[in-house]
C-alpha cells in the first residue's frame, strides 16, 4: 500500500462544500456538522470509525485524536482513499490551511483482532 497524502482545507471551523475539514478536541466535544458529507474518527492514530456520505456526521471528536470531515470533493476523497483501522498522521504546517494528512499503513491482522476483543478502547 502507498502513501497517500492530502492537503485539507481547514481545522475546527464549519465545513463548507468540497471541503476536507480537521477537528480536533479543540474545536469542542462534537463536529457540528450536518448530514451532507462524511466524516472519519481517528483515535490513537488509527480510524476507528467511517461514516459514509449523506451519513449521520456530527461526530464525537476523541480526546486522544480527530475527526476528518468531507464534503462533495472531501467526502469523496475520505471514501475511496482511507479505509477503516488505517493508521492516520497528520503533519501540520500550520494551524489552519495548508496541513498534509498521511495513510501510513493498515494494521496487522493481531491488531485487528486486539480492537475487536476491545482492546483500543477507553
Amino acid at each position: 500500500m502507498g502513501l497517500n497524502k492530502k492537503v485539507y482545507d481547514g481545522a475546527n471551523k464549519s465545513r463548507e462544500p468540497d471541503e476536507l475539514i480537521l477537528y480536533t478536541p479543540a474545536y469542542g466535544e462534537k463536529t457540528h456538522t450536518n448530514e451532507w458529507g462524511g466524516e472519519i474518527v481517528i483515535e490513537n492514530n488509527t480510524v476507528i470509525s467511517k461514516i459514509g456520505a449523506m451519513g449521520i456526521n456530527n461526530s464525537t471528536i476523541p480526546e486522544n485524536g480527530f475527526v476528518l470531515s468531507g464534503h462533495g470533493k472531501g467526502a469523496d476523497w475520505l471514501s475511496h482513499n482511507i479505509r477503516l483501522l488505517e493508521q492516520i498522521e497528520i503533519a501540520r504546517e500550520n494551524k489552519t490551511k495548508g496541513v498534509c494528512l498521511f495513510a501510513l499503513c493498515s494494521m496487522t491482522q493481531e491488531q485487528m483482532k486486539a480492537l475487536k476483543m476491545g482492546a483500543f478502547r477507553k
